[in-house]
């Protein structure tokens, strides 16, 4: 008897639904990029549930006859290419056919379009890929699409799913990355009938600005053209810097793109002028001929292909030294800035009158060690240094022979037969950890003079609302001050000092979840510490991190990464020979 067995259309078509639409973001997704195919110049997108109850797009665009109408929910109907040669030639977001059919199959579908120049238009309900109803519709010109019971007919599917503040959260995250691309648009959103937010037609540095709640003055702008390709640069400057690349937007002919080796390639280049204290956020905009990438690589089209990849280091690189300059002297002239810019986060003496926030305001519901002064005549201990003491080779306890740095980034050193590369800054961040971590198991709070106010994303306010009480535990005292911004009033003691807010949003903005929230605060820390050091280490310092590493047997960073290289003489010399 056969094994191999024919599936059933309807197992068929739910499989092809589930590689396209794998939450309500992914439909908000293929909506937004149909009203902008459409040529769309104000949208209107509706959030209820997470999505999962309904999520309603209308657009004034160019609208569909009715006999589209009725076939748009098909799979594999498209406006947009008729031939296989078209796939090559793609100028609209969408070119498969299979969005709304994906989405008609998952849900109850409602569509109503009228088209320019029609006195009435039309609309057609589909329940889980069926149609129900097609019947006259009052609509002025453009189309609405609804969408409502999202994967109620794969309960296995709505059971992987997270709750409704993360799914809209998610939502509005490809909202605001879409709406960078189509400046020109103007956007409105509601959450449960609310107003969310409002996006009046502009620049794109107006809306990232607007988006990443900072001003524009901190954005640079680039324009970089060489044939065939245009490339715009726009990038926060190196004083508003973050500790990951979440806010970097590439967008490939306007299409927005999550490609890794695109990704990659910009932030390697990207080091020379921001050192090692962050990622700048901002939008990478490649304009190209169509037949030069093929978006047709992946199934939500997230990924592209480019003909000649190798073209694109050169494209970052040039427009990048032309936006910066020829200097990469960036490390020593913010580690001279930050001396003022740290002042006002120090956990000096100062009279509880003055102090800014009530404390009545917010108390934690954990007993915690509080420090709100320090004695006369004492300083604060500002971070951690690398070690106690001054510290020469002759207190070397093992046998090693500190060559040299490498790129200031990696020390070579000698000892016995072998050659160790070692990477400084994930030395340097272990040591840090180690010690963070011996001197962290008291919680002990430390107020700020001034409290630190942090706006969040979405994503971001919805992870900090499901940690805020393992947040508390640890030390931190906070208060919310709206929906999306938080104040901090205080911090663990190991904090005291620093940049919180690059640790939290560390913390709070990266995709990972936190398993043990002490554990990854700790490391957070050891990093900003780490960073805050980069490469301008002294000879003692270089020659304390190989003791230390030699002396505790340290072969991985805090995450897990290797340390060092280890190279043999006899390894050394097999490589020469071959």
């Amino acid at each position: 008897m056969s094994k191999i067995n024919l599936l059933p259309e309807e197992v068929v078509a739910k499989i092809a639904a589930g590689e396209v639409i794998d939450r309500p973001a992914s439909v908000v997704k293929e909506l937004v990029e149909n009203s902008l195919d459409a040529g769309a110049t104000q949208i209107r997108i509706e959030l209820y549930g997470g999505g999962l109850e309904e999520i309603t797009v209308y657009d004034d665009g160019e609208g569909m006859e009715p006999e589209d109408l009725r076939l748009s929910f098909k799979r594999h109907t498209t406006s947009k290419i008729k031939s296989l040669s078209d796939l090559y030639s793609l100028l609209t977001l969408g070119f498969r056919g299979e969005a709304l059919a994906s989405i008609a199959e998952v849900s109850k579908l409602t569509i109503k379009s009228r088209a320019k120049g029609l006195d009435t238009g039309y609309e057609v309900y589909v329940e889980f890929g069926k149609e129900v109803s097609f019947k006259p519709s009052a609509l002025k010109q453009g189309t609405l699409v609804s969408v409502k019971d999202l994967f109620a007919n794969l309960p296995a599917r709505k059971a992987f799913l997270k709750s409704k503040r993360t799914e809209t959260a998610k939502a509005l995250e490809i909202i605001r990355g879409i709406m960078l691309s189509h400046p020109a648009v103007k956007w409105e959103v509601f959450v449960e009938g609310e107003p969310y937010f409002r996006i009046e037609a502009g620049t794109e540095e107006a809306i990232l600005a607007e988006l990443l709640s900072i001003d524009e003055r901190y954005l640079l702008t680039k324009e970089y053209a060489k044939l065939p390709y245009h490339l715009k640069l726009i990038l926060t400057s190196q004083e508003k810097v973050y500790p990951h690349t979440r806010y970097l937007y590439f967008f490939v002919n306007r299409r927005w793109v999550k490609d890794e080796r695109l990704g990659k390639l910009f932030v390697s280049l990207l080091k020379k002028y921001y050192g090692s204290y962050g990622f700048p956020a901002g939008v990478v905009s490649i304009s190209l001929p169509p037949q030069l990438v093929d978006f047709n690589v992946h199934p939500a089209k997230w990924e592209v292909r480019f003909r000649r990849e190798e073209d694109l280091f050169h494209l970052f690189s040039s427009a990048l030294e032309d936006l910066f300059g020829r200097r990469s002297s960036f490390i020593k002239e913010r580690t001279k800035s930050k001396e003022k810019e740290e002042i006002e986060d120090l956990p000096l003496s100062f009279d509880r009158e003055v102090y800014r926030v009530s404390e009545s305001d917010f108390v934690p519901p954990y007993e915690i060690k509080t420090n709100i002064s320090q004695p006369q005549g004492k300083t604060v201990d500002k971070g951690l240094p690398f070690f106690e003491k001054e510290y020469t080779s002759k207190d070397a306890l093992h046998d090693f022979r500190l060559i040299g740095a490498f790129k200031r980034s990696y020390l070579l050193v000698e000892k016995g037969d072998e050659l160790f590369i070692i990477d400084q800054h994930a030395l340097a961040e272990r040591i840090i950890y180690e010690r963070l971590k011996a001197k962290a198991k008291d919680v002990c709070s430390q107020k700020l003079i001034i409290g630190k106010t942090i706006p969040l994303d979405e994503v971001a306010f919805s992870k900090f609302l499901a940690l805020k009480d393992e947040l508390l535990r640890q030390g931190f005292i906070f208060k919310i001050l709206q929906e999306g911004t938080i104040l901090i009033l205080g911090v663990p003691d190991y904090l005291a000092g620093e940049d919180v807010e690059w640790v939290l949003r560390s913390l709070l903005e990266e995709e990972a979840p936190a398993l043990d929230l002490r554990d990854e605060l700790l490391k957070k820390t050891s990093c900003l510490l780490a960073r805050k050091k980069g490469e301008l280490l002294s000879e003692e310092e270089k020659l304390y991190l190989v003791e230390r590493m030699f002396r505790d047997s340290l072969f991985t960073c805090p995450h897990g990464r290797p340390i060092f290289y280890k190279l043999s003489l006899s390894e050394l010399k097999n490589l020469i020979r071959a």
